[in-house]
């Protein structure tokens, strides 16, 4: 497994399923970032609320085909995107397995190429390890009751 999927898994040791909202907010980098992504995606009608937030991330990595990394040298953190079947919705960790954001796929966003344009290398590979895991969260995840 490689260091960026093991810090990501590290971040999710402690989701707890009976708090869904505050677990999911501790895997953000900043409870600011969590609140502006909410706020930006609950404007766009992308989520209805912040369970269907939750339900969407982690659907979207439960049913991951496509990870992609920017590597960054002269900067503290590099991208590692995930994309769903169908282009419909993607999340994006920093190396440290820190949530980015997760957001709609949609024709007016830049690619993930295009965001990330002068990253010293762009590594496109397979989903190899974190799938198997999402899914079984997944799984719990949608038969929790919801408060």
């Amino acid at each position: 497994m490689k260091e960026y999927e093991k810090n990501i898994i590290k971040k999710f040791q402690n989701f707890d399923e009976k708090n869904l909202i505050e677990s999911f907010i501790k895997l953000w980098r900043s409870e600011k970032a969590y609140f502006i992504h909410i706020q930006k995606r609950l404007k766009y009608n992308h989520i209805k609320d912040e369970f269907d937030y939750l339900d969407k991330t982690i659907k979207c990595l439960s049913e991951c085909e496509k990870i992609d990394i920017a590597i960054y040298q002269n900067e503290s953190w590099d991208n590692i995107y995930y994309q769903a079947k169908l282009n419909e919705w993607a999340v994006i960790f920093n190396e440290n397995g820190d949530l980015m954001t997760s957001y709609k796929i949609d024709d007016t966003f830049q690619s993930f190429e295009e965001a990330h344009k002068f990253a010293d290398k762009i590594i496109k590979g397979a989903n190899n390890g974190l799938q198997t895991y999402f899914k079984k969260l997944y799984d719990r995840i949608r038969n929790t009751p919801r408060e």
